[in-house]
């Protein structure tokens, strides 16, 4: 838009809301700015924003109003799902694989609560991730939302699944990094207590939290053996290229 606003291609925006023009007040303000530089008029719900001083007012306290209100909501959607989760509750997104919500109750698939099993038997017996991983595809196991066969990192992150255990908490986000970077219940409890992250009560255990932790010092010990420290796991979703909007990834080189 604002290429075509340059090129002259429009003289005016029309907007219903404030809010679909930018989520802060300051990118609204920039927006603005740079629609006005390029001889392009503002009018939205009615307000026109032309006049240099009182229309840079103008939009000044609609924007900030608007920020707040999203605010509100967000925080009130928040606290919603916090109470329904504390009750045991499903609050949206995906669900563990193995488990279902029916009927206001967390159930779990008992045939593929069978194929978890077999994995956590399978790895605190001694064997790899890539191992397992060709083991489940030589047997021809259904993979979490049918991708091309199993590869050491998704078995990983099965091993890694404190829910399996009967440990599931909700309103995690993504920001605090990736679950495999818990080795044990005590790690994972003073994360919770220090985020703020909701552990939902009743949720059903395919295995008992001595065998989820033992998978977990094994895994710890491998990582430890293979590269002398363990492995970090980086997610950065809010990380974002200024050129292209890709998504930041993290790698790291035995250099550390």
């Amino acid at each position: 838009m604002l290429s075509d606003a340059e090129a002259g291609r429009f003289k005016v925006v029309l907007a219903y809301k404030l809010d679909r023009l930018g989520r802060k007040t300051l990118d609204i303000l920039k927006l603005a700015e740079r629609l006005r530089g390029s001889g392009v008029g503002l009018r939205v719900e009615g307000f026109s924003f032309d006049d240099p001083k009182m229309g840079q007012l103008l939009l000044s306290l609609l924007a900030t109003i608007a920020e707040f209100e999203r605010t509100l909501i967000r925080d009130r959607t928040m606290d919603g799902r916090r109470s329904r989760a504390a009750k045991g509750g499903f609050t949206g997104g995906r669900k563990v694989w193995g488990y279902d919500w029916k009927d206001e109750a967390w159930v779990i698939d008992q045939s593929i609560a069978e194929r978890v099993r077999y994995m956590f038997g399978r790895y605190t017996g001694g064997m790899s991730f890539k191992a397992l991983a060709r083991d489940l595809n030589d047997k021809g196991v259904a993979t979490p939302r049918n991708a091309k066969g199993w590869r050491g990192s998704s078995v990983q992150a099965i091993i890694g699944q404190p829910a399996y255990a009967g440990i599931y908490y909700s309103n995690r986000g993504k920001d605090f990094g990736s679950l495999l970077n818990f080795y044990t219940v005590m790690q994972l409890e003073a994360a919770a207590e220090e985020h703020g992250w909701v552990r939902v009560p009743g949720f059903p255990a395919i295995i008992d939290e001595s065998t989820w932790e033992t998978a977990q010092s094994t895994r710890l010990s491998s990582a430890r053996n293979n590269k002398g420290r363990p492995t970090v796991h980086w997610k950065l979703p809010m990380v974002r290229c200024g050129q292209c909007g890709g998504k930041a990834t993290a790698n790291h080189n035995r250099q550390g």
